[in-house]
């Protein structure tokens, strides 16, 4: 059965057909386009999604969870795709239990951060992959593609804003010049602790870092916290 979309007189196979040939020349929708990626290097990158977990916890995400579950009509298809509810099924049950011993739902309350804090990373970069096949490999000439280092907020200015707007300004004189896709520094040596939430500036400096009293008290309190379930 062949379709034809209203007033236009082109069938819905063409128009289909249309678009799926203009996603595999990476054609956008407009003609000429400039578009920023804002990226980080993963350690640093892996600091901050740490975060956002934490901060979302701390904002109620484990009682909006649990009130999800308590209205819910029985559908666990539904819920296991609400972010959070996996990892933190476990905690959960043992909470509206009200049996479980303190350190058990400590330890249920770790493994679930734990849990969701590697789901988040994982799906940070299955969104870098989607971005590297689908935007930043594109061969239109009039498409501008330009990824901005933001692993260090300190040097915001000469990695982000500024390279940002010179090339808007050039961009709308028409003179902005097609560069190699990968722009982002990959010397930078920039490596992050999430145990202790700290960015370090090159291998030396994070040598340091992990021989230093901080982190190794820091490791020792978080390793002490799983094997005894405290909070």
């Amino acid at each position: 059965l062949e379709l034809k979309i209203k007033d236009s007189g082109v069938k819905r196979s063409a128009l289909i057909q249309e678009q799926q040939e203009k996603n595999k020349r990476g054609k956008m929708r407009w003609d000429t386009i400039l578009l920023f990626s804002l990226e980080s290097e993963l350690p640093v990158l892996d600091i901050r999604l740490d975060k956002r977990v934490d901060t979302m916890v701390d904002l109620g995400l484990l009682e909006e969870l649990d009130s999800l579950v308590h209205n819910s009509t029985g559908d666990s298809g539904l819920l296991s795709q609400v972010i959070g509810f996996k990892e933190f099924e476990k905690y959960l049950e043992l909470r509206r239990s009200g049996t479980s011993p303190k350190e058990e739902l400590s330890k249920a309350l770790l493994e679930g951060l734990d849990r969701m804090k590697c789901r988040t990373r994982q799906y940070a970069r299955k969104q870098l992959r989607w971005i590297k096949s689908r935007l930043s490999e594109c061969n239109d000439p009039d498409y501008h593609f330009r990824r901005l280092d933001s692993s260090l907020p300190e040097e915001w200015a000469d990695h982000v804003s500024k390279p940002a707007m010179r090339d808007v300004r050039l961009f709308l004189q028409g003179e902005l010049e097609v560069v190699e896709r990968d722009s982002v520094k990959k010397d930078m040596g920039v490596k992050g602790c999430r145990d202790c939430e700290v960015v370090c500036e090159g291998d030396e400096q994070f040598r340091q870092h992990l021989a230093s009293r901080k982190h190794k008290k820091r490791v020792s309190a978080m390793k002490k916290r799983v094997n005894t379930g405290g909070s």
